[in-house]
């Protein structure tokens, strides 16, 4: 089943992705991987510069959202020397649970071009699963966070997860932005979900980073 986005549910996620991180670790194929990171990356670096160009390529609605994330995206974003095999998606599409707290993790395409830093991974976890919900947001938040630290995930500082949040963000927008630019536009739906995260986001990195 998917996510209930309850407390018991938040602290799975965590456990799953620091067992995930661990497991990852020492992936063989980091050249391949490399290539590849930096393949996406370039991509959304070019959707950044013709978004700036050409503003009217994306609905006029999330226009602002959009041209903010293109000055600021960080396609690089973290300490290389953190860098990784890591999933890429952890996405409540892409996390299963079973009733004895067990998680998987299926989408594993985006794993083979995936050598960023856990960091993201973690901080699209604290994203999508507890920021993306209002109810007990702080709550499932810590929940998340303590499991992942109980299970043997790296601790970050603060200021590290708040950069990965608001770059997340800013990736996600540039990722809606190619979509349109490629002429397969998303939903209206996908478009106001990341509106009302960005809208609240100053506040729940607030929130979230008191719990480190």
């Amino acid at each position: 089943r998917h996510s209930r986005y309850n407390l018991v549910d938040a602290a799975a996620v965590g456990r799953g992705l620091a067992k995930l991180h661990v497991a990852l670790a020492d992936y063989p194929d980091d050249g391949g991987m490399m290539r590849r990171t930096a393949e996406v990356a370039a991509g959304l670096r070019e959707t950044a510069v013709t978004v700036m160009r050409t503003p009217a390529s994306v609905p006029s609605h999330y226009r602002d959202f959009v041209l903010a994330a293109a000055e600021r995206y960080e396609s690089a974003f973290g300490r290389s020397a953190d860098w990784q095999c890591t999933h890429g998606d952890v996405t409540p599409g892409n996390v299963l649970l079973d009733e004895g707290g067990e998680v998987w993790f299926t989408d594993f395409e985006d794993a083979a071009f995936s050598w960023r830093s856990p960091l993201i991974d973690l901080g699209n976890a604290v994203l999508r699963f507890a920021l993306a919900n209002g109810r007990d947001r702080q709550a499932r938040t810590a929940a998340l966070l303590s499991a992942y630290l109980a299970t043997g995930g790296r601790r970050w500082q603060p200021v590290e997860l708040r950069g990965a949040l608001r770059n997340l963000v800013d990736r996600n927008w540039l990722v809606l932005a190619s979509l349109s630019l490629a002429g397969h536009p998303a939903a209206a739906a996908e478009w106001g979900k990341f509106a009302a995260i960005d809208r609240g986001l100053d506040a729940a990195i607030g929130e979230v980073t008191t719990l480190l």
